[in-house]
């Protein structure tokens, strides 16, 4: 019999009943989180045990965790570590070109993520200058000096592997520009890969307001307000990245309110783009679905999950990273059977979005949805 964990609460054992855990004949390579102030996933804490959360476990959980004792989900990779505290590589070069001196660079798709990350810089007090892929991101390093690189990994036309690669192969002994890398995929492996092509920073995102400026004051000399800003903007209460059990785990706002302050309109207008441009994913993940283009639907899934993410809807991101999960494994079968109860979710998470931020219900009206 498993010694039932205090902490983990009470769980189900397919073998022994209300213990606490779930056994299988191998494990899947998700190694134990320690961390006792969140709910938790499904994880193994040992080589054939599954063990989820009792205190706050959802129906969804739950077989999320059937399905990993089972085999039939494979459980994701250990995340990599963010690092960048420690660098021995030159300092920023003196701005010329014709740009403010404080002018950030940021390669990023996603719409959502370039409204946030935009957000952001200007409350620590920096210019940003944003685009969509590497392709773009190269020419307007090219052009000018920039103080700083923010890129994501996986991009359309050029990732930010082949970009951090190409610029420091270009770069003169007088020249360099810190580069750090901003990617939803917190897999193992993709720290080591940032800095096998000399990236000098590595973080998952949503990037946290806070620990996007302690990243950038590691490479910059930021204006003598961005300290001032950051406290000031800083939600009442602190956020978590999980759902509070207050809430009926579909989104924790304070954790968008972490990610670019407390302002209400900023945070409608957030939402409302959440809201559009979840709406233009679905159709992307039905049609790709219809047409068996399961690239695209791995490609939108993985938008979306970053998406729900920065505005805190967790349960609803993993639906997406599962999702995405399925589609590059190639199982078109297993996606029909999820483009449903996805709908719904997504459905229902618009709904109370709608409900509980009355500011984005206005500023839908007024984008005339």
């Amino acid at each position: 019999m498993v010694p039932n964990d205090p902490q983990d609460g009470k769980l189900l054992s397919r073998d022994q009943g209300p213990i606490g855990h779930l056994r299988r004949g191998r494990r899947a390579g998700c190694q134990r989180n320690r961390g006792r102030t969140r709910r938790r996933a499904p994880r193994f804490s040992a080589d054939d045990l599954v063990s989820l959360d009792g205190e706050s476990l959802h129906r969804a959980e739950f077989l999320r965790g059937v399905a990993l004792t089972s085999g039939r989900l494979v459980a994701p990779e250990a995340p990599d570590t963010p690092f960048g505290v420690e660098s021995d590589t030159l300092a920023p070069h003196d701005l010329e070109g014709g740009l403010p001196r404080q002018t950030i660079l940021v390669a990023e798709d996603n719409a959502i993520n370039q409204k946030v990350l935009r957000r952001q810089l200007a409350l620590l007090g920096f210019e940003a200058d944003i685009v969509a892929n590497g392709r773009e991101a190269l020419e307007r390093w090219r052009g000018a000096n920039y103080a700083l690189l923010i890129t994501d990994l996986h991009m359309p036309q050029m990732d930010g592997y082949e970009l951090a690669a190409l610029i420091r192969a270009a770069e003169t002994d007088h020249r360099h520009i810190p580069t750090v890398a901003g990617t939803a995929n917190a897999v193992k492996g993709e720290a080591k890969r940032c800095r096998e092509v000399g990236m000098d920073g590595y973080m998952t995102k949503p990037l946290q307001l806070s620990a996007l400026n302690g990243m950038i004051l590691r490479w910059l000399s930021p204006p003598a307000t961005a300290q001032d800003r950051v406290e000031a903007t800083a939600p009442k209460t602190v956020a978590s990245n999980r759902p509070t059990q207050a809430s009926p785990n579909l989104a924790d706002l304070n954790v968008l309110a972490a990610l670019v302050g407390d302002d209400p309109g900023e945070m409608a207008e957030v939402l409302a783009m959440f809201h559009t441009n979840s709406e233009q994913l679905r159709d992307e993940i039905r049609q790709g679905i219809s047409s068996g283009n399961l690239q695209a639907v791995a490609d939108a899934a993985h938008k979306l999950k970053s998406n729900a993410r920065s505005i805190g809807a967790f349960s609803f991101g993993q639906t997406c990273a599962d999702i995405e999960q399925v589609a590059e494994a190639g199982n078109s079968q297993r996606l029909r059977g999820r483009l449903a109860p996805f709908e719904a979710e997504l459905a229902a998470l618009c709904d109370y979005l709608v409900s509980v931020h009355p500011s984005h219900a206005r500023e839908l009206e007024g984008s005339g949805r």
